[in-house]
């Protein structure tokens, strides 16, 4: 038995990755039985993403999460209780393990503490990484009853027997061994798999308007303001040439002057997959114009959403993305800040070198062929064992 639980997200939450998760592990594993604990809407998002055959293999139990600003000590207790019935059912079986698609620092807590315990017996657990991660660096309160509550206390806490750490990006894996070199033997990279159930979108014509565009929440650590300002810079040069479109969300009201560069504007909440393909197969190129090291230690949704769609990408120079170039080739343009973003543009829009952006969608594709679930599940079914 394979139990795989979603503790931390609701509704369209992590959908593609947890769909594209789900359908690795029954390929990898087909004659195990695969049993998801998720929040209701999230579980019929999922199934709505997956296969009917595959979706129809998979038994669902629903499960009543944490509120979504839960405390971390009430988390805590929810997590645990729930934890502990997962690590009791799983005991029951022959064989299998358990998998957290997702964490929070009050999870890991819970989860480590039921492992000290001995609650998992022979049993061990795979946790999927995402960019909670990224509070194992950066400030860190001085007041050790808050101190207590970060990331970096849980993961710390209690040693690491028993757990593999799924990390979806080498990059990231790297990043983590300078800050734990002892951790080797407990990390694991799948490549950030594409949404299962989804073909690439087809090449639209390589002509003006050229429509660029920003995808999901709409913020200041995922270059948000940079994109507005590429955006409005480079209308003000060729205005009837290029569009730049946020398929993005924001919970905050904005000023809408500052919008008026954009031809579809953020909404107030994520739009369901089928719209967002819709929006997205009208692009050109995908634009990352992340800032500072934010996703060092984190998987970016967005590049995967590019990867998915077979879109060429204009990004920061980070090592994620440098990363992905390394391996593969011409994906797009890296760039090294605002300036340069608006040269690249306008050097696309004014050469409109229809050969050169072919051989970037045509390596595009080849990335997504490498991050399908059928290509991962070999590679998933080799790494998934015990940690030494």
């Amino acid at each position: 038995m394979i139990i795989v639980c979603d503790p931390v997200c609701w509704d369209l939450e992590h959908i593609p990755v947890n769909a594209a998760l789900l359908e690795i592990i029954h390929r990898a594993f087909p004659s195990e039985e695969v049993v998801f604990y998720g929040e209701g809407s999230q579980i019929e998002n999922l199934r709505a993403q997956l296969t009917a055959d595959i979706a129809n293999s998979i038994s669902w139990r629903r499960v009543v999460l944490p509120l979504r600003y839960a405390s971390f000590f009430e988390r805590w207790r929810d997590d645990f209780t729930l934890l502990r019935h997962l690590l009791h059912t799983l005991r029951q079986a022959s064989s299998g393990y358990l998998v957290l698609c997702s964490v929070a620092p009050a999870t890991l807590m819970a989860l480590k503490m039921l492992l000290l315990g001995g609650a998992a017996g022979d049993k061990w657990v795979q946790v999927v990484c995402h960019g909670v991660l990224t509070e194992l660096k950066g400030w860190r309160s001085r007041r050790p009853w808050l101190r207590m509550q970060d990331f970096r206390t849980s993961f710390i806490f209690g040693g690491h027997r028993r757990i593999q750490y799924l990390l979806l990006e080498e990059s990231i894996r790297q990043a983590v061994l300078k800050l734990f070199p002892s951790l080797e033997g407990h990390l694991a990279v799948l490549d950030h798999p594409v949404p299962a159930n989804e073909a690439s979108i087809q090449p639209i014509p390589f002509q003006p308007p050229f429509r660029i565009g920003f995808l999901g929440l709409a913020s200041t650590a995922k270059g948000f303001p940079n994109f507005l300002h590429i955006a409005s810079t480079v209308k003000s040069r060729v205005s009837d040439r290029v569009e730049f479109c946020a398929l993005a969300w924001t919970p905050e009201s904005m000023d809408s002057s500052l919008l008026d560069c954009l031809t579809i504007k953020p909404g107030s909440q994520q739009v369901s997959r089928s719209e967002f393909i819709r929006h997205i197969q009208q692009l050109h190129y995908v634009c990352l114009p992340y800032q500072g090291d934010y996703y060092e230690l984190s998987p970016s949704g967005v590049l995967l959403d590019a990867i998915a769609s077979g879109k060429p990408i204009l990004a920061s120079r980070i090592e994620i993305v440098a990363n992905m170039v390394s391996r593969f080739g011409d994906i797009g343009y890296l760039c090294n800040d605002g300036q340069d973003f608006c040269d690249t543009i306008l050097d696309i829009v004014q050469h409109a070198d229809e050969g050169h952006y072919r051989v970037q969608s045509r390596t595009m594709e080849q990335v997504r062929l490498s991050r399908t679930p059928q290509s991962l599940a070999i590679k998933y079914r080799e790494l998934s064992r015990m940690p030494a």
